[in-house]
């Protein structure tokens, strides 16, 4: 027994080490290992379904997300990272889904505020969206936020604040080609480009 906890003390600790050094690959060998040993362990669950996330292999961390809540259904870091993969895979129903079931235990979270407000934008709620993502922008107020929102607000018609928030982002040539972006595209673009020779897709 004494030499079984070593072996695994030393998977352990090889897990941190492949971790903290970014090889995801020896992290997963060592998390399988530490899973043989004790099967079910939902932390470890987890934990492999983040590394699965990180070696960017989104069906098997899905499925391993999931398999992290049929063992534990309140595992709130689980469901907003499914949630999160969904949203990756433009599964917009399901991510609206399982982040609405974390919202309710989370209500205040601006990343899954964030993240849910997109999912209703890329399903053309608009309305839905706007609200999500102005609640977001109001706990984040990140770059991102500011640019999701004002996508929200132009696609509901709401020119204004979409440029108010566009002319709060920072003066970067990177970010003014995302400011044009976001102004010239959608039904309801601030901006109309002539079509000769440009032809924008939403």
């Amino acid at each position: 027994m004494a030499e079984t906890t070593i072996a695994l003390q030393k998977r352990a600790q090889q897990f941190q080490q492949a971790v903290s050094s970014g090889d995801w690959q020896k992290a997963l060998i060592a998390i399988n290992a530490l899973l043989e040993a004790t099967p079910g362990e939902v932390s470890l669950l987890y934990n492999r379904a983040l590394v699965l996330k990180n070696l960017m292999k989104p069906e098997d961390a899905r499925k391993a997300f999931e398999g992290v809540l049929d063992q534990y259904d309140g595992h709130l870091k689980a469901r907003f990272e499914l949630a999160s993969i969904y949203l990756e895979m433009n599964a917009f129903d399901k991510a609206i889904q399982h982040l609405s079931n974390y919202l309710t235990s989370r209500p205040d979270d601006g990343d899954a505020l964030l993240n849910i407000g997109n999912a209703y934008l890329y399903s053309n709620q608009v309305q839905t969206a706007r609200d999500f993502l102005s609640k977001a922008h109001t706990i984040l107020n990140s770059e991102l936020s500011a640019q999701s929102l004002a996508i929200a607000e132009r696609d509901c018609g709401n020119l204004d604040a979409c440029n108010d928030l566009l002319d709060g982002l920072p003066h970067s040539p990177e970010m003014a080609a995302t400011r044009l972006k976001i102004q010239t595209q959608g039904p309801k673009g601030c901006l109309k480009l002539a079509v000769s020779g440009f032809h924008p897709t939403r």
